[in-house]
């Protein structure tokens, strides 16, 4: 006859299998009452007074980074013929091109083809509508994911809300940019990712996360390597399940660049990506060109007639001048974590003041560093300096809050370590992208801005909690 310790011991793994069911159910029952009233409103109020904005202004649609230059792509592709556009005029070749010759020549597909599909349906508001759609989506992914993380509803509320209101989430749903698909493709993949290892593995809609994930890394290629990273935490964290019906889905990522590639092998019998005007050769030679700015040395541009720089050339030079390059790093960094956005914001999409050109700022940090360019801002009138100063502290205090935040929720235990290893992975590898990147601008740090925000909703709560602990 068993003893009562004895059937102690047998209950234990049931009692332990049934808190976990409760509390899984808890977590998914929080997560799937979205209060999606006070989330639509408040981005219907923000985005329709931007749409009226858009229908009076309707050149703000070309004030993005390269909208000019993505346009004009947009155009030839499917007119077939060359012409002068805002920012930046690229040559084409005239005359009676094929599809396939005119995709060829641009290059690049991710960059603007299914702009340009859409611009064909139903031209440029077509374009912020699918825009906004995604956008949405994406908010409310913000606050799915950040309880699902464990988070209070009230606390993910404050996190979708800040993500409505940063300039990005503002202003990239009405340009013609990349990260009008790009980013909210992410969060929404993301959050269907976590959603996988925080509750069921279900294959169907793993399949089509992942898909989510190739569209991404097919719109913009330097995501191209995170499938690997996800792939090897997420093979730890099912790793007493059959890996054979997981790892290979994972190939998926990979279809559209190796779509693209194939088809540069058919039209020219080369394996490759083809020509691009932003590839790693492109961006070698932007920083090059930085780096000769920042440490004051002669570069011949002129050698180089495609604007083109071999790996080796640019190592070479890195060799040679490593302060200058290490100027030009600690100038991405900065622009990325101190500039706010609101220049580019209210000054190029809005137009409510005069400002430089979209990199001026940008190559104030390579030439004369942060001092000089807080001061450039303060020296200016005050309908300028004040918001920009106000928007730099706000900022500041968004970045130390979510700085916290990260510590609290690596110690938290609501949430699972491949979660966390999955979000903390992406964040690293989002800033490392920026840092590598031979152009930066404050705009590459959208993709992770919604990991920021959530881990500011984890500071925020922690902040409270202290302060508060009987209110919440």
């Amino acid at each position: 006859m068993p003893t009562n310790a004895n059937q102690a011991k047998k209950q234990q793994p049931m009692q332990v299998e049934c808190i976990e069911m409760i509390s899984r159910s808890a977590r998914n029952s929080k997560e799937s009452s979205v209060p999606i009233l006070p989330i639509l409103l408040l981005f219907m109020v923000v985005h329709g007074l931007l749409l009226i904005h858009d229908i009076v202004r309707p050149d703000a649609f070309l004030t993005g980074d390269r909208a000019g230059g993505r346009l004009e792509k947009i155009l030839y592709l499917l007119h077939g013929h060359d012409g002068p556009y805002v920012f930046e005029h690229l040559k084409f070749a005239e005359g009676s091109l094929s599809l396939p010759e005119r995709l060829l020549e641009i290059g690049s597909p991710g960059d603007y083809i299914l702009h340009a599909v859409l611009y064909g349906v139903g031209g440029q508001y077509l374009i912020i509508f699918v825009h906004l759609v995604l956008a949405f989506l994406s908010v409310l992914c913000v606050y799915r994911l950040a309880v699902l993380l464990g988070q209070p509803q009230r606390y993910g509320l404050v996190a979708a809300s800040v993500y409505v209101v940063l300039p990005g989430s503002l202003m990239l749903p009405h340009q013609l940019a990349t990260e009008g698909i790009f980013n909210p493709l992410i969060v929404i993949a993301f959050y269907l990712i976590i959603r996988t290892v925080e509750e069921e593995f279900r294959k169907g809609l793993f399949v089509a996360t992942l898909a989510l994930l190739a569209i991404s890394i097919f719109v913009r290629f330097q995501m191209i390597f995170y499938p690997i990273i996800l792939a090897v935490i997420l093979a730890f964290a099912f790793r007493n399940r059959r890996l054979d019906k997981i790892l290979p889905i994972f190939l998926i990522c990979f279809l559209g660049p190796l779509a693209w590639m194939l088809f540069v092998w058919s039209q020219t019998g080369t394996f490759s990506m083809g020509e691009s005007d932003h590839s790693v050769a492109v961006n070698f030679f932007i920083r090059a060109q930085r780096m000769a700015d920042a440490g004051g040395f002669a570069f011949a541009a002129a050698d180089y007639p495609g604007g083109e720089m071999a790996a080796n050339e640019f190592v070479s030079l890195v060799m040679r001048h490593p302060s200058a390059y290490l100027r030009t790093v600690v100038s991405n960094l900065a622009n990325v974590s101190l500039n706010p956005g609101l220049n580019a914001f209210a000054g190029h999409y809005l137009g409510l003041f005069d400002t430089e050109y979209l990199t001026y700022w940008r190559e104030s940090l390579d030439s004369h560093g942060v001092g000089y360019v807080v001061g450039q801002i303060v020296g200016r009138d005050a309908s300028f300096a004040v918001p920009m100063m106000v928007a730099a502290v706000v900022l500041g205090l968004i970045g130390l809050c979510s700085a916290f935040g990260l510590v609290v929720w690596l110690r938290d235990d609501r949430c699972s370590w491949a979660s966390k290893a999955i979000l903390l992975s992406y964040l690293v590898y989002g800033l490392l992208a920026v840092v590598v990147l031979g152009g930066t601008r404050w705009g590459h740090r959208t993709p992770v801005e919604f990991v920021i925000v959530i881990l500011f909703a984890f500071g925020l709560e922690r902040i409270f909690r202290r302060r508060v602990p009987a209110a919440i």
